[in-house]
């Protein structure tokens, strides 16, 4: 199977998310993209954030949802802009 199905469409930024782990749903938050705040090495990566929860996932195998984009991807003036953008992306929910 492809890594998302239906992938072709997708589109770089922030997607409200859920995150399966043992067979329990999470609510998550998850990035896809280059983060071009913090690092941006032309790398696509895919970055989920599961919400208030603490879990040890070594070893472990997760199936992320998306379920709704949030926002496209951007480049912040600094970390602490991203992170007020996040904390909004977060409440937004």
């Amino acid at each position: 199977l492809p890594l998302f199905e239906g992938s072709a469409s997708l589109k770089r930024g922030v997607y409200a998310s859920k995150t399966k782990i043992d067979g329990r749903s999470y609510k998550s938050i998850t990035n896809i993209g280059v983060c071009p705040t913090v690092k941006d090495e032309g790398k696509l990566s895919f970055e989920t954030y599961i919400l208030d929860e603490e879990l040890s996932l070594y070893d472990k195998d997760a199936e992320v949802f998306l379920e709704k984009f949030i926002r496209e991807e951007k480049k912040f003036e600094s970390a602490e802009e991203l992170k007020k953008q996040i904390t909004l992306d977060i409440k937004s929910l």
